[in-house]
Protein backbone atom coordinates (compact mmCIF):
# COMPACT_ATOMS: atom_id res chain seq x y z
CA UNK A 1 0.00 0.00 0.00
CA UNK A 2 1.42 3.52 -1.08
CA UNK A 3 0.84 6.82 1.08
CA UNK A 4 -1.72 7.65 -1.72
CA UNK A 5 -3.95 4.37 -0.96
CA UNK A 6 -3.82 4.52 3.06
CA UNK A 7 -6.20 7.15 3.26
CA UNK A 8 -8.77 5.77 1.41
CA UNK A 9 -8.31 2.43 3.10
CA UNK A 10 -8.74 3.92 6.66
CA UNK A 11 -12.02 5.84 5.53
CA UNK A 12 -12.95 2.59 4.38
CA UNK A 13 -12.46 0.76 7.29
CA UNK A 14 -9.82 -1.31 6.13
CA UNK A 15 -6.43 -0.29 7.66
CA UNK A 16 -5.33 1.42 10.57
CA UNK A 17 -2.20 4.04 10.30
CA UNK A 18 -0.46 4.77 13.40
CA UNK A 19 2.58 6.78 14.17
CA UNK A 20 6.08 4.66 13.04
CA UNK A 21 8.11 6.48 15.51
CA UNK A 22 6.76 4.72 18.75
CA UNK A 23 7.74 1.69 17.09
CA UNK A 24 11.70 2.92 16.65
CA UNK A 25 11.23 4.07 13.08
CA UNK A 26 11.80 7.82 11.87
CA UNK A 27 9.30 11.09 12.59
CA UNK A 28 7.62 10.59 9.12
CA UNK A 29 7.29 6.63 9.54
CA UNK A 30 3.21 5.71 8.95
CA UNK A 31 2.74 2.03 10.54
CA UNK A 32 -0.41 0.49 8.35
CA UNK A 33 -2.15 -2.72 9.72
CA UNK A 34 -5.57 -4.41 8.52
CA UNK A 35 -8.39 -4.20 10.46
CA UNK A 36 -11.04 -7.26 10.47
CA UNK A 37 -12.49 -5.92 7.60
CA UNK A 38 -9.44 -5.34 5.61
CA UNK A 39 -8.63 -9.36 6.53
CA UNK A 40 -11.87 -10.33 5.92
CA UNK A 41 -11.18 -8.42 2.54
CA UNK A 42 -8.13 -9.63 1.81
CA UNK A 43 -9.37 -13.61 2.12
CA UNK A 44 -12.50 -13.07 -0.24
CA UNK A 45 -9.97 -11.70 -2.76
CA UNK A 46 -7.83 -14.44 -2.38
CA UNK A 47 -10.83 -16.62 -3.07
CA UNK A 48 -12.08 -15.05 -6.17
CA UNK A 49 -8.01 -14.98 -7.65
CA UNK A 50 -7.56 -18.54 -7.15
CA UNK A 51 -11.30 -19.67 -8.34
CA UNK A 52 -10.00 -17.13 -11.40
CA UNK A 53 -6.73 -19.31 -11.42
CA UNK A 54 -8.26 -22.67 -11.20
CA UNK A 55 -10.93 -21.79 -14.14
CA UNK A 56 -8.16 -20.83 -16.19
CA UNK A 57 -6.03 -24.26 -16.05
CA UNK A 58 -9.04 -26.48 -16.02
CA UNK A 59 -8.81 -26.89 -19.35
CA UNK A 60 -4.72 -28.33 -18.76
CA UNK A 61 -3.99 -31.86 -17.91
CA UNK A 62 -1.47 -32.02 -15.00
CA UNK A 63 1.40 -33.00 -17.25
CA UNK A 64 0.33 -29.60 -18.84
CA UNK A 65 0.07 -27.52 -15.57
CA UNK A 66 3.49 -28.73 -14.85
CA UNK A 67 4.58 -27.59 -18.13
CA UNK A 68 3.13 -24.12 -17.46
CA UNK A 69 4.51 -23.76 -14.08
CA UNK A 70 7.96 -24.56 -15.15
CA UNK A 71 7.89 -22.30 -18.18
CA UNK A 72 6.18 -19.43 -16.14
CA UNK A 73 8.99 -19.77 -13.40
CA UNK A 74 11.88 -19.41 -16.08
CA UNK A 75 10.32 -15.83 -17.40
CA UNK A 76 9.97 -15.47 -13.93
CA UNK A 77 13.91 -15.72 -13.31
CA UNK A 78 14.67 -14.09 -16.67
CA UNK A 79 12.74 -10.77 -15.90
CA UNK A 80 14.24 -10.53 -12.36
CA UNK A 81 17.51 -10.93 -13.84
CA UNK A 82 16.94 -8.49 -16.71
CA UNK A 83 15.43 -5.99 -13.87
CA UNK A 84 18.47 -6.58 -11.68
CA UNK A 85 20.27 -5.33 -14.32
CA UNK A 86 18.91 -2.31 -14.70
CA UNK A 87 18.72 -1.11 -11.46
CA UNK A 88 20.65 1.81 -11.15
CA UNK A 89 22.20 1.76 -14.79
CA UNK A 90 19.82 3.52 -16.59
CA UNK A 91 18.88 1.79 -18.88
CA UNK A 92 15.84 1.79 -20.88
CA UNK A 93 13.43 -0.11 -19.15
CA UNK A 94 11.07 -0.41 -22.18
CA UNK A 95 8.11 2.08 -20.63
CA UNK A 96 8.60 4.27 -23.67
CA UNK A 97 5.31 4.95 -25.88
CA UNK A 98 6.83 6.13 -28.86
CA UNK A 99 7.83 3.20 -31.45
Amino acid sequence: MNARNAPRAQAQGLVVREPGEAAGYGPRAVLVSLTAAGHQLVEQSVDVVLGREARLVGGLSQAERETLVGLLDKLLADVRRQMAGQEGAGEDRGDRTDP
